[in-house]
């Protein structure tokens, strides 16, 4: 636990890879937790890959289009948003209305007002994704864009500033997330992430409706408004 506590901290400690799983087993670390270890202490762990091959398939964009009224998105290795469908826009935000640099979740997450307003309890939803967040830096540690997003996020977002030091790491497991959206009110949708087979660096996020607050109903609602707004 010394150990943990002093690579935290930044010390210039030498722990062999051996003794990191020994520390890693005795803690109960979780996946994500052991890949920030193996990072703070500055040892590999696993290849990274060679590049970023993050081309969103026709097929894998007409698979969200046929979601219907069920909000997807497709996200690439940085968190970016590589691809997303009509009940994504109506629901949350119209990616193609955003800057391609700024189609990341972690900086729509910390520097949109909307979302801050219409997520219920964005505190607790925003600290799940810095999390998720590190841990992808750590997979790139040393990366320039990383370090470049995270001083920028630093800049526009005093929550990010503090709840950066913490070093919190985890995945994304899926989860329940309500809304007050202007619009139609409360919404209550369940959101899964599925990893790409055929190209593990893409990821496909899909918000199912619960049956809540009549939350499918309303869903069908913004949908037929984008696309009436839309034509």
């Amino acid at each position: 636990m010394t150990w943990y506590t002093w690579l935290e901290q930044g010390r210039d400690i030498q722990v062999s890879g051996q003794v990191l799983e020994s520390i890693a087993r005795v803690l109960r670390l979780t996946t994500d937790e052991r890949k920030h270890l193996f990072y703070l202490a500055n040892q590999p762990l696993f290849d990274k890959p060679s590049s970023l091959h993050e081309v969103v398939s026709p097929a894998l964009q007409t698979l969200i289009d046929n979601l219907g009224a069920s909000p997807a998105q497709i996200i690439g290795l940085r968190m970016d948003i590589l691809a997303w469908n009509k009940a994504a826009s109506a629901t949350f935000y119209d990616c193609a209305t955003i800057p391609v640099e700024q189609r990341n979740r972690i900086w729509i997450m910390f520097s949109d007002h909307n979302v801050r307003r219409t997520l219920i309890d964005w505190e607790g939803h925003a600290q799940r994704v810095l999390a998720e967040f590190r841990a992808v830096c750590d997979y790139h540690a040393g990366d320039p864009w990383f370090m470049q997003l995270v001083d920028n996020l630093k800049h526009i977002s005093p929550e990010f500033r503090e709840w950066w030091s913490r070093h919190d790491v985890q995945g994304r497991p899926a989860g329940r997330k309500e809304y007050d959206h202007p619009i139609v009110g409360r919404l209550v949708l369940h959101h899964t992430m599925l990893q790409v087979v055929d190209n593990p660096n893409l990821k496909i996020v899909v918000y199912t409706p619960l049956p809540e607050a009549d939350t499918e109903q309303k869903l069908q609602q913004l949908l037929i408004k984008y696309e009436a707004a839309s034509n």
